[in-house]
């Protein structure tokens, strides 16, 4: 929505007899509005409004009054965002995906509650409410309605920078408690239970991407965007993510980074795969298989063995548990499952499979277990 800046000057004899000069804006409910400007002359006060219409404080007041749906209604739309733009000018992005994610949670859980609210009157309390109200209203977990209040903040703080309010109320507003199950990972039995021999597979390309991600913690999009130039016979170079919005892109933390593969699982995910391009696809497009199809076969499998709750992110809290009870390094292992800090996934990218002897032990051993 466009903030009307039109304003006009007239003046006023006050009680005392002086003459002074006020200015009218439009508030956002299209009312004229009335300050003074304290000039006595009209040339003065026309320099008063224009000096405040250039430090942008005219009228803050009167478009905080904008309601919240109204003022964000271009809010998380590609090329029109301007949090997209902010952002940009600072040298940071936003992938479709997320912006995607925040548009969907603004139009669909931050509208119907508070869309009506003007700005100006969307306090701590206003949050707070609607907040610990939305578990149950909007039957979500606790866990993403924490992040639905981050897209209200990104939103808000937006509104701080746009000379709208002075504070971003979100800020102080304390997170609900996580929700104690959210991705349960798998344990011993059921990796080995799911992955099975080639022939429990309709499509036997699923099963190496479970394989993949038992044994190097790797996240879906991450094993979707490999090539073939990315896996060697002891290594596998994690260089990008895929998703269906964004496509191929970065990994999950920006950064490229490596995992020591364990003796025969090369030869496990091969047997399948394509030799050229991404590995993992079904005939000769140029676009790895969709998430969507190997989660309808690995629900399919685990139905199959009445495992109940889980989801391909499992192989990944089953990987980072294995490791851990063997007493894996625990730098190390952020490090390859990409949880490091930035310096730390850099002194890792460019070591040797060899440089983590004890993954490899680990590995080794996870691999007897799952593929015994």
């Amino acid at each position: 929505m466009r903030f009307r800046n039109d304003y006009g000057l007239m003046k006023r004899k006050m009680a005392s007899g002086k003459v002074v000069y006020y200015y009218w804006i439009y508030d956002s409910f299209g009312k004229r509005v009335y300050r003074s400007t304290g000039e006595k002359t009209k040339a003065m006060a026309d320099k008063h409004v224009r000096k405040l219409l250039e430090e942008g404080t005219i009228g803050a007041r009167e478009r905080s009054l904008i309601k919240l749906k109204d003022y964000a209604e271009n809010f998380f739309i590609p090329g029109k965002c301007p949090i997209e733009k902010y952002n940009h000018s600072r040298g940071r992005s936003m992938t479709r995906s997320t912006l995607s994610i925040r548009r969907t949670a603004m139009v669909e859980h931050i509208f119907p509650h508070l869309g009506n609210t003007p700005i100006y009157f969307i306090n701590y309390a206003t949050i707070n409410k609607w907040l610990i109200e939305l578990p149950e209203t909007d039957h979500v977990s606790r866990t993403t309605a924490n992040t639905y209040k981050d897209t209200l903040r990104c939103i808000l703080g937006q509104a701080v920078r746009d000379g709208i309010i002075s504070k971003n109320p979100c800020i102080g507003v304390e997170s609900l408690g996580n929700d104690t199950k959210i991705r349960k990972a798998f344990n011993l039995k059921e990796a080995r239970a799911i992955i099975g021999t080639p022939e429990d597979w309709k499509n036997p390309l699923v099963r190496s991407m479970c394989i993949l991600a038992a044994t190097t913690g790797m996240r879906m999009g991450e094993i979707r965007a490999l090539r073939a130039e990315n896996l060697y016979v002891d290594t596998v170079v994690i260089k990008a993510s895929y998703s269906n919005i964004d496509g191929y892109k970065l990994p999950k933390n920006g950064k490229e980074r490596m995992a020591p593969l364990p003796p025969g699982v090369y030869e496990e995910v091969t047997r399948f795969t394509k030799r050229s391009g991404y590995l993992f696809r079904l005939f000769m497009d140029d676009k790895p298989v969709s998430a969507g199809w190997v989660d309808r076969a690995l629900n399919e499998r685990m139905k199959e063995l009445g495992i109940e709750g889980k989801t391909f992110h499992s192989f990944r809290g089953f990987f980072n548990t294995q490791m851990l009870s063997a007493n894996v390094n625990s730098e190390s292992l952020r490090a390859v499952i990409g949880h490091a800090s930035e310096a730390m996934t850099l002194r890792y990218l460019h070591m040797d499979a060899a440089d983590f002897p004890e993954f490899r032990k680990a590995q080794e051993e996870l691999v007897n277990e799952i593929l015994a």
